[in-house]
């Protein structure tokens, strides 16, 4: 290779063609028209490489091939060449854009979803603002809901738990309760009817907890470390936390009793 050709081949490969093309393309510029045995003479390159070097290079419209015998090969003026390979070049790196930001999108979506797995929680106001995350949070249960209640009156609590429970018996959902019910107080025949079905399961304890807490299907958790119905409660979508707070109930489930202390 002459020294001169040494940047324009750069050039060219830069551009996208192999090094053999390069060589080639730019030796047929030289020499403006030539045989196979013309060009592998001025390319310095065995005619058996050339023939295939020449079909891709056709391919890329970068030279032309004369009807004559024998056959005769024209490479395209270098200004229009560089064109098409700057135009090919801008196409390349305008398809590879695009792919870029489907996978930086892919790429930070997950890394987003993972940042909320990781950190997600929320501080939500008691009344209105709590029941409608609870109920948003009973509707989208699929399998599993365990609670730690508080009853100091059970008949009041009940009215708002009662149909919520019934929607969730109906899909099937297993629910699990631990409940404080004072000693004076009994089990209402409302929740004394939901026990007949084998998906749901009472136990009680003989204090009251030390916090308020529903699980939904191991995934997210809404608790409150105030018994006060005007409470605040935290709503917690990590993984981590939500399965520190079911091992807790767990434990809590083995220490209740599947008996009303009033009754025993």
């Amino acid at each position: 290779m002459l020294p001169q050709e040494e940047q324009p081949i750069a050039i060219l490969t830069n551009l996208g063609l192999t090094h053999r093309e390069a060589k080639i393309y730019l030796s047929l510029n030289r020499l403006g028209q030539a045989t196979i045995k013309e060009i592998s003479v001025a390319s310095h390159m065995d005619r058996p490489n050339i023939y295939g070097v020449i079909a891709q290079l056709q391919k890329l419209n970068l030279i032309e091939q004369m009807l004559t015998t024998p056959i005769v090969y024209k490479a395209v003026p270098m200004d229009q060449g560089i064109e098409m390979l700057l135009d090919r070049k801008k196409h390349e790196l305008t398809d590879l854009s695009k792919e870029t930001k489907k996978l930086l999108k892919t790429y930070r979506d997950h890394q987003k979803e993972q940042l909320q797995e990781e950190c997600k929680l929320a501080i939500i106001p008691k009344k209105v603002p709590a029941q409608k995350k609870f109920d948003e949070l009973f509707e989208s249960t699929e399998n599993l809901n365990h609670a730690i209640c508080y009853w100091p009156d059970p008949s009041s609590v009940l009215s708002w738990d009662y149909p919520k429970w019934k929607k969730l018996l109906k899909r099937n959902v297993e629910i699990q309760l631990i409940v404080y019910i004072p000693t004076d107080k009994d089990l209402p025949k409302k929740a004394q009817e939901l026990t007949k079905n084998p998906l749901f399961k009472i136990r009680y304890l003989d204090s009251p907890p030390k916090i308020s807490l529903t699980i939904h299907d191991q995934k997210k958790a809404f608790l409150s470390t105030s018994l006060s119905q005007d409470s605040s409660f935290l709503w917690v979508n990590n993984s981590d936390f939500v399965a520190f707070f079911h091992d807790y109930f767990e434990m809590l489930w083995q220490k209740s009793s599947d008996r009303h202390p009033s009754s025993t």
